[in-house]
């Protein structure tokens, strides 16, 4: 009983911040500083989930998947402000980085929130449908806006990290089999 209810109140707060992600249409599109925003939004999210996966996490799976998960991220974020840097973008906030941000923050606190006997099926539910999000919103949002071909490329190079997460190696045949519990 506590598990559905863990979950439903996780769906709650990813099915909230999905509902309302989208960039700004009214003004054309994002720009390449409005876009490394979001991609900065993206990763300090999965940043932080990642740690609180290491920290509450009890089984080997959900932990080896918080790791592999933080040190990816860490290391694009290093790759970005390095390719931020070279080409002179300064990151701007909009409404889609501010979004994301706000998504993470609700999704932390109900990754806290949950019992520690259901926090592995908790983070990898949400790990599933967080890159499900950013993974739509790279296809449909920012490669389609990105200008500069740099900037256009990591964004290639993010899809494709993205998309390793529903790989047959990946963490996603665990997190079906907690999602049926």
């Amino acid at each position: 009983m506590r598990s559905i209810r863990s979950m439903l109140l996780l769906g709650l707060a990813l099915t909230l911040g999905c509902a309302h992600a989208g960039p700004p249409r009214s003004d054309g599109g994002l720009s390449d500083e409005e876009i490394a925003a979001v991609m900065r939004a993206a990763h300090t999210g999965e940043v932080q989930l990642s740690e609180i996966g290491l920290d509450r996490a009890r089984s080997e799976t959900a932990r080896a998947f918080a790791g592999a998960l933080l040190s990816q991220h860490t290391a694009a974020m290093e790759r970005d402000r390095a390719l931020l840097e070279r080409l002179a973008i300064r990151p701007r906030e909009n409404s889609l980085s501010r979004q994301l941000t706000d998504e993470s923050q609700r999704v932390a606190a109900t990754l806290r929130a949950v019992p520690d006997a259901e926090v592995d099926g908790a983070f990898l539910l949400a790990q599933t449908r967080l890159h499900r999000q950013v993974q739509k919103i790279i296809e449909e949002e920012l490669l389609p806006r990105a200008q500069d071909p740099a900037l256009r490329g990591e964004l290639e190079n993010m899809r494709g990290q993205v998309a390793w997460l529903w790989s047959p190696s990946s963490a996603t045949i665990g997190t079906r089999r907690y999602a049926r519990k």
